[in-house]
């Protein structure tokens, strides 16, 4: 918890100097910050798994010609990252330094894009840097895939269609341009991790949403996955189902979540993940609503736009919280989205009482983040600070 709070009162600080024209000074800064806390750990979860991956040509020693061609060993689903492995090691490089490559790119393409839509660049990572910021540290794939859900999400968006009267906006969804090209980035992501499987339907789930008659299908099926709580005790109890799901599939990308629906059960991790999502449904309405009134870049809205229909798509998935514990990635991954949409808001709407909102965002993110890392991986996101080269060197850490 300790950890927690001091995150809290640096990120809090930065901020509120931000906001009084400290950007340019703070944006670098708080990048920086993450490079060296991100790029450059190491010995914490997963880390050993990866280097052995990585030092072993990732897979067994094969060629490149092999990664492309094998498919009978575990990881050969996720041939993107093995050829990514491969071509560093090729190059050279220890794995040190492609972590450290790949994780600044990331973080790169991050900024880059969150700076295309909202000027509180600052706002936004450090309320990343409380969570999700130290899972992204420490699963790294997992994060790299998530780079290409983010930069897909922000593509898609850009070719959302919007009729424009004098009073409103009507969005749509994208045309067949943008959903081509969403489809096109998430494929070519799914090599890297197969997680991204669980967010490639949203382009149709979108289509679906813009026609008279298939978007009332859509909403109650939503509705139905925000139910949890009434059957979620039904799902947990359900041995047979499970199996059904998980255990008994025939591909390896559904064996590889077998793993994941043996994990043991975490309720509160299951609760805050089902309450993260209903809330920012409820923040990104009001958030997408003040842009239109407040006459916001069209980018901006379309981008609004988009999150909150992910976020509405997502509730499809609710129930697997109930029978694969590991299933709270999929919502992590879309976090730091959320809060580039919270972030236009400060930028393009009248806002009252800003610091004591601003207060409010960050209770809500520490509560959000104590239920999702702290509670349960307190110590592992503390290694993610004390297992550091550069804070070696510098003789600081631990």
């Amino acid at each position: 918890m300790t950890i927690l709070l001091f995150i809290m009162a640096i990120n809090f600080i930065f901020v509120l100097l931000a906001f009084y024209n400290y950007q340019k000074v703070y944006v670098p800064l708080i990048i920086t910050l993450m490079i060296l806390i991100m790029a450059a750990c190491y010995d914490v979860v997963d880390y050993a798994m990866y280097k052995s991956m990585y030092e072993n040509s990732g897979y067994m020693g094969y060629t490149i010609e092999s990664i492309l061609s094998d498919s009978n060993d575990l990881y050969s689903p996720d041939k993107g990252y093995a050829l990514l492995n491969e071509l560093f090691l090729d190059a050279g490089l220890s794995y040190v330094e492609f972590r450290f490559i790949i994780s600044v790119v990331c973080l790169f393409i991050l900024w880059k894009i969150t700076s295309k839509i909202t000027h509180s660049i600052v706002l936004v990572f450090s309320l990343y840097m409380i969570v999700p910021f130290f899972f992204d540290a420490m699963q790294v794939r997992n994060f790299y895939a998530a780079v290409f859900l983010f930069v897909a999400i922000y593509v898609y968006s850009k070719y959302v269609r919007v009729d424009q009267d004098d009073l409103n906006y009507h969005l749509y969804s994208a045309d067949f341009r943008g959903a081509l090209y969403f489809i096109t980035i998430m494929l070519i992501g799914t090599s890297i991790h197969k997680v991204l499987f669980f967010y490639l339907p949203f382009f149709l789930y979108d289509y679906l949403q813009s026609k008279r008659i298939s978007k009332y299908i859509c909403i109650s099926l939503s509705v139905i996955g925000m139910m949890l709580p009434i059957y979620s005790g039904i799902l947990q109890g359900n041995v047979a189902l499970t199996n059904f799901l998980f255990e008994n599939a025939t591909s390896e990308g559904m064996e590889r979540l077998a793993i994941y629906s043996s994990l043991e059960i975490n309720p509160l991790r299951m609760w805050f993940d089902w309450s993260y999502l209903l809330l920012m449904l409820i923040i990104l309405g009001y958030v997408l609503k003040c842009l239109k009134y407040n006459s916001a870049p069209i980018l901006t809205v379309r981008y609004v736009y988009t999150v909150r229909q992910l976020f509405f798509y997502l509730t499809l998935t609710l129930p697997l919280l109930a029978m694969a514990p590991n299933m709270g990635r999929i919502y992590r991954n879309i976090m730091l989205m959320g809060y580039i949409a919270i972030a236009t808001y400060f930028d393009y709407c009248k806002v009252r009482y800003k610091s004591l909102k601003l207060i409010i965002l960050f209770v809500l993110v520490a509560i959000i983040g104590y239920g999702e890392l702290y509670y349960t991986y307190g110590n592992a996101a503390l290694d993610v600070l004390n297992n550091n080269y550069i804070m070696d060197y510098l003789g600081i850490s631990k």
